[in-house]
Parts: structure tokens; C-alpha cells; sequence
């Protein structure tokens, strides 16, 4: 067993290392960036390189106007300003150069960044998440035309120290003195005698030499001996310490099997569903009419508290998405936290079955918290449930100038119900589902179903709630259907888990408003949620 925990500490002290790596955004840019990135595709003609590790990506996307150093700021604040009016906290805007000939200001908002630069008298603006400050000014200072050289910034010069005091004792360095008497033993008149011996080269040499030669053990080795020295003294320590109403850990096997269920159910789960195609449609006509919006192209970021989506028509107009779950974190720190401290309780079993109850009755009140030390998690569910209850989650869609288009919120009598941008009710969501497949019905305001939004992989989403998403593989698809004819989807990018598109077949093209068609899916696919088992 010894052996088991010392294999376990050993995998785990190995550590992924990072290597330079460079990246180009076409025929504009070149970027240094840490190796071992993948470059994704986006939907988004104006994104000119979108490089993704697992859930973190970096995006930089060429803006259509040059904007001077003023603009560039002006621009950063009023997207600073949508994150504050959606309550997430966010920096004041940071400057950054571009190797001391461009101009760029960033802001920090959690482990997202957003920032907005001009370089060669173009104009670009960069998202990231889960990417730090120091490398996102790395990223801009090198930012370059493709075959440009950059020189890294000079460091300042160290300061002089004074060495002056340090001569006298440089030349005696190393000097042993021995002070000879007179053995007579009569009284002298002279002064000691000092005489002064070298031994500062040979023994220093020899020093040096033994130091070399010597041998210890490996980091690894002495990683691995720690490890079995502090599992015996865990499983040696008293921990007799009783609480008031005894409490056992769930069984460790039980727990072992648990896991391996979800495991091996969670990989089966990305193996079959995770490549289910998009459905096919129609080609659009080579000329269409202005006022065909459709596909929407729209990229997701997501934030502790807040979903954001950046939208994009057929006729290249900007949108904004913004859907909100401020409970979240709260809700989730005492849901994860429980089961990780229940995995955490069972696992001890394998050192003293009463490590965790007995560490926890020794402290000050402990017989109190032994006895129920799943209490502060409990606070923070019920806490997350009432903050939920009071929250009231919509998705709010705005323009390019943060003027409202549209928005849907949740209502007592329907799934949802939609407003315009003067906030007039234009639309239900009625949910009515059929077994197991689920559908939402569009109503208009002459209480009409004007189309129906099915989810077309019901399996998909019952994974889902069972195994989770922890990667975000496992996508839902969502399909509009007219008199049992599909008419429209939700698109999803496979190679991003935050990608979509909206399309619609050009023969429905006057069946709603679109912005309409497109909130109506964009609020479903947020509200029913493709994260967790217990859908927080």
C-alpha cells in the first residue's frame, strides 16, 4: 500500500513543460506563444487566429476601421463598461506596447482579458481566457508583421556595488595566523610573534572536490521517501478523538466504483455523441436580400457569473449576447465541494478509517464539526438556492452601440417569454415535450405557433445530466421545425465547444423576425445547460 500512495505521489509531481512556439494570423501578424496549442477555426470571417487548450483559447480578430490611441481606449472602456453593467468586476484599462511603436490598452476581468491594439496601421482586438497578464503583454509587445524581427527589451543595468570596503578583506581571505611565545618562560620584552600560512587554495579545492564527488539521492527519489515518511506518520498518529454522534465514510470500494462508472460512462459518452453531424441543408441562393440575416455566426465566453456572446450577421452587423448566473459559483463551491470532501473522506480509509472525523473532533468545537462536517457545505447550497430563487436569468441582446434588441427571460405561466428592444412582449416559449424528446413551441402575440424548436438527440442531453461536460464535447442539437419539416438549426462548431451558428433554409426566410429565431435558440441551449450533472 506504501508503495501505491508512493507511485501516485510520483505521477503527480511531474509537471507538463512549455516550449515557444510562433503562430501567424495570415499575411497580417506573427505572435510568439507557448507550444503545445492547438489552432481552432471560428465562424468568424473577422478572427484572424483562434489558438485552444482544452477549455482556454486566445482569439485576435481584425476590426474594419484603424483606430488612433483615443479610440482604442474609448472602445476598451465601453466594452469594460458592459461587463460592470452585467456585474462582473473588470480592471481599468492597462496600456501595452507594441515594441515601442504601437499602441494597445488591455483589461482584466478574472481569467479573461480583453484587449485592443494597432499595429502597421491596422487595428485588431484580442479575447483569452485562462491566458496571464504577463503573457498577453508578451503577445502584444512581439506582436509583428510575418518575418519581422523583434529584439527583446534591454534590462536595465544592475547597480554598482561598492567594493572598496571589501580589499582588505579579499587579500586575507583564506589566511590562518598563529601567534608563537617564547618558551623560556622568562618575561619578554618583544612583541608576539604572528605567523601567517596560505591554506585557503588546497582546502577550498579539496572542499569543492568532495561537494562534487558526493552523491544524493534523485528529486524523485527523495519526492517518493517524503511521501511513504508522511503516510506513516498519518496512519500513525492518534486519532482517537471521538464527536458527539459517530460518523463513517462512504465505503472506499464503493467509491472506487462509483468513479470508475462515471469514467468509463463519461469517455463512452464522448466517443459515440461527440461526433453526431450537423444536419445538411439547402445552399443559399447566390444573391439574397438585405434584410436576410441568416447564418448568424456567434462565439461564447463564458465567466463565473455571466455567458457573453459575440454575434455576427450575414450583412456584418455586430450583436451582443449577455446570459446570467450570478449563484453559480456559490451554488457549485457547496454541490463539487461536498462530493470532493466525501471522495477525500473515503480515500483516507486506505491510511486510518478515522484520519478525516478524528483530525476534525482534536480542533476547538471538534466534537461539533466531526459530527457534522459536511455542515459548511450544506450553508453554501442552501445559500446558492436562495440567491438562485432571487435571480432572475435572461438573455439580453444589445447592438454594436449597447442599444437593446431583444430579450427573453423566464415567465410563471410560460417557459419563456420574448421582448424587443422597447420592451414590448413579442413572443412565448412553450415548453411541451413529447416522451423523451424535448420541444419548446414559438407562439406570437395572436397566440399562434409559428415553429418548433426540438432537441433531436434527446441521448445526448440524458449523458449529460448523468456523466456531465466537463470538456464540453457533448453538444445538444437543437433543430426548428415547421409542420414536421426542418426549417432551421442550431449549428455547432466541432472544433470549439463555445462555437454556433444559426441557419435557416432561404424558402422560410419571412417565417419570424430573426433576431427573434436567433434568441429564442441562443436561450434554450443557456438555460438548458450543457455542464453539469445536476444542471446549476
Amino acid at each position: 500500500m506504501r508503495a501505491f500512495f508512493g507511485i501516485i505521489f510520483f505521477v503527480l509531481s511531474v509537471f507538463p513543460f512549455s516550449y515557444a512556439a510562433q503562430y501567424k494570423g495570415g499575411e497580417l501578424f506573427e505572435i510568439d506563444f507557448d507550444g503545445g496549442w492547438e489552432q481552432g477555426k471560428s465562424n468568424d470571417p473577422a478572427v484572424l487566429l483562434r489558438l485552444e487548450k482544452g477549455q482556454n483559447f486566445l482569439e485576435i480578430s481584425k476590426l474594419e476601421d484603424e483606430l488612433s490611441d483615443y479610440y482604442l481606449k474609448s472602445r476598451l472602456k465601453e466594452q469594460a463598461e458592459t461587463f460592470k453593467n452585467k456585474g462582473e468586476a473588470i480592471s481599468e484599462p492597462k496600456s501595452a506596447s507594441v515594441h515601442g511603436s504601437g499602441a494597445s490598452y488591455y483589461a482584466v476581468s478574472g481569467e479573461n482579458i480583453i484587449a485592443l491594439l494597432t499595429y502597421g496601421g491596422v487595428s485588431y482586438s484580442l479575447i483569452s481566457k485562462g491566458v496571464s497578464e504577463g503573457k498577453i503583454k508578451d503577445v502584444i509587445y512581439f506582436f509583428r508583421k510575418p518575418g519581422e524581427k523583434v529584439e527583446k527589451p534591454k534590462p536595465k543595468p544592475a547597480p554598482k556595488r561598492k567594493v572598496k570596503e571589501e580589499k582588505e578583506e579579499e587579500k586575507t581571505e583564506g589566511v590562518q595566523y598563529f601567534m608563537v611565545e617564547d618558551s623560556s618562560g622568562q618575561a619578554s620584552t618583544q612583541a608576539p610573534v604572528f605567523v601567517f600560512t596560505d591554506t585557503s587554495a588546497s582546502q577550498i579545492q579539496t572542499s569543492q572536490t568532495q561537494t562534487q564527488v558526493s552523491t544524493s539521492p534523485s528529486a524523485a527519489e527523495q519526492m517518493q521517501k517524503n511521501a511513504l515518511n508522511l503516510l506513516t506518520e498519518l496512519a500513525a498518529r492518534d486519532y482517537s478523538a471521538k464527536p458527539i454522534f459517530q460518523r463513517k465514510p462512504i465505503n472506499k470500494f464503493a467509491v472506487m466504483g462509483i468513479i470508475s462508472f462515471w469514467l468509463i460512462g463519461w469517455l463512452f459518452s464522448v466517443a459515440k455523441y461527440s461526433s453526431v453531424p450537423n444536419p445538411k441543408m439547402t445552399p443559399y441562393p447566390q444573391e439574397v436580400p438585405p434584410d436576410f440575416f441568416f447564418p448568424f455566426i456567434i462565439s461564447r465566453v463564458r465567466t463565473p457569473k455571466t455567458a457573453m456572446f459575440h454575434i455576427i450577421t450575414r450583412q456584418k452587423q455586430v450583436l451582443s449576447g449577455f446570459y446570467n448566473h450570478e449563484f453559480q459559483p456559490i451554488l457549485s463551491a457547496g454541490v463539487y465541494g461536498l462530493i470532493a470532501f466525501h471522495i477525500f473522506w473515503s480515500m483516507t480509509g486506505f491510511i486510518n478509517e478515522n484520519m478525516v472525523i478524528g483530525t476534525l473532533a482534536s480542533l476547538p468545537l471538534g466534537k461539533y464539526i466531526a459530527s457534522l462536517p459536511e455542515f459548511p457545505f450544506v450553508l453554501l447550497i442552501i445559500y446558492g438556492l436562495i440567491k438562485k430563487s432571487q435571480t432572475l436569468q435572461k438573455l439580453y441582446v444589445q447592438d454594436a452601440q449597447t442599444n437593446p434588441v431583444m430579450s427573453v427571460m423566464p415567465d410563471k405561466k410560460y417557459y419563456a417569454i420574448m421582448k424587443d428592444g422597447k420592451g414590448k412582449e413579442v413572443a412565448q416559449l412553450h415548453q411541451r415535450n413529447d416522451g423523451s424528446v424535448r420541444k419548446w413551441h414559438f407562439v406570437d402575440t395572436d397566440n399562434q405557433v409559428v415553429f418548433t424548436i426540438v432537441d433531436e438527440h434527446p441521448e445526448i442531453y440524458k449523458a449529460i445530466r448523468l456523466f456531465g461536460n466537463p470538456t464540453g464535447a457533448l453538444r445538444c442539437r437543437y433543430s426548428i421545425f415547421v409542420d414536421n419539416k426542418r426549417a432551421g438549426f442550431l449549428f455547432v462548431d466541432m472544433n470549439s465547444p463555445d462555437g454556433f451558428q444559426v441557419h435557416l433554409e432561404y424558402a422560410y426566410a419571412r417565417l419570424a423576425h430573426p433576431g427573434q429565431i436567433m434568441s429564442a435558440l441562443l436561450y434554450i441551449a443557456s438555460r438548458e445547460k450543457e455542464k453539469s450533472f445536476f444542471n446549476l
